[in-house]
């Protein structure tokens, strides 16, 4: 039985010293980290265990592998060794995915609950960057085209001006509040219009 991490290729190029710092972590529990999950999912078997920080690649490895996928956050929620910060800020804002699952939405709960900061859970729960207001990528609906055949249900295509109103929309229901989210394309899309937003990656690394 193994156990691999897959690092998500747009997480390190937008977090490159806090991927490290995760990897370095997780090495020093005898995870192996592996390259894109789109590639090295072939070496995952049923016995072994993989272990995402995306939203996408969980997606991706849960409908190509029979291996038992977990989220990062579901794995740092059960380490009672893991030096939590202490943060008693006044109350955040948690950004669901809609690509997450509730094992992932919990453990994130979970994790910022510890920190001692009060959050409210943001209403829109569809929210996954721009994901729902335009098709699927190819390359998805290629390598998982059950998973992503599904997702695709949910589309509502926006041109660029609509999904701008949208997100503005979105962001103006935060009341200037710092909002924590954990997926890549959630991120994206709030950092570049101006929301008060933090991955929690940055919180726990």
């Amino acid at each position: 039985m193994m156990r691999y991490y897959y690092p998500s290729c747009k997480f390190k190029i937008a977090f490159p010293e806090i991927s490290e710092k995760i990897i370095k972590y997780l090495n020093k529990k005898s995870i192996e980290t592996k390259g894109c999950c789109r590639i090295d999912h072939r070496q995952l078997n049923e016995i072994d265990t993989g272990i995402t920080i995306c939203t996408n690649c969980s997606l991706i490895l849960k409908e190509v592998s029979k291996a038992h996928i977990y989220s990062l956050w579901e794995i740092i929620d059960q380490d009672k060794n893991f030096l939590l910060p202490r943060l008693n800020n006044s109350t955040c804002i948690i950004q669901h995915c809609a690509k997450a699952d509730d094992n992932i939405k919990k453990a994130v709960c979970s994790l910022i609950d510890k920190t001692g900061t009060s959050y409210r859970i943001s209403s829109h729960d569809d929210y996954c960057g721009f994901n729902f207001m335009q098709h699927m990528s190819s390359e998805n609906l290629k390598i998982a085209p059950k998973t992503f055949s599904a997702l695709e249900k949910k589309v509502v295509l926006l041109n660029e001006e609509h999904r701008r109103e949208k997100i503005t929309d979105l962001i103006k229901e935060y009341d200037g509040k710092q909002v924590i989210v954990y997926c890549n394309s959630c991120y994206k899309v709030l950092k570049e219009n101006g929301a008060n937003v933090i991955h929690i990656a940055e919180l726990l690394f």
